[in-house]
């Protein structure tokens, strides 16, 4: 029985590592994005402030521009909230609990990808017109 169970808890670690690595390979894959979304961010703002000074941005413009930084300043938030709520010591609880954890975390880090890749799209696209 002793057997058993130890297998069971080496097999539970093993699925604990396996999906910590992929959460944080999600992490690792946008993190570098993090400074050049913020970037971004300040040209679209100093775009914007141009055009509304030039008096020659149509309010379609100005609402793109508009968006296209509150999409940013989602993602860079998004990142920012997610890595002060990580909590470092998930793995010390039972490993039904650190699953749990993990699997929130896999789908709330894959939410903040979405997000840096579609803020950053929309501004680059802005940006290149």
């Amino acid at each position: 029985m002793l057997l058993f169970l130890t297998a069971c808890e080496d097999g539970a670690k093993k699925e604990i590592q396996q999906m910590h690595d992929q959460v944080m390979g999600v992490h690792d894959e946008i993190m570098p994005k993090h400074m050049e979304l913020q970037s971004l961010q300040e040209e679209l703002k100093s775009k914007l402030k141009e055009l509304n000074a030039s008096g020659a941005a149509d309010s379609a413009a100005v609402v793109n521009y508009h968006s296209a930084i509150e999409g940013l300043d989602k993602a860079v938030k998004g990142m920012d909230d997610w890595m002060h709520n990580w909590d470092m010591k998930y793995a010390e609880k039972p490993s039904a609990e650190a699953i749990a954890y993990l699997k929130e975390q896999m789908g709330i880090i894959s939410e903040v990808k979405k997000d840096f890749e579609e803020g950053e799209k929309m501004a680059k696209s802005l940006l290149n017109e």
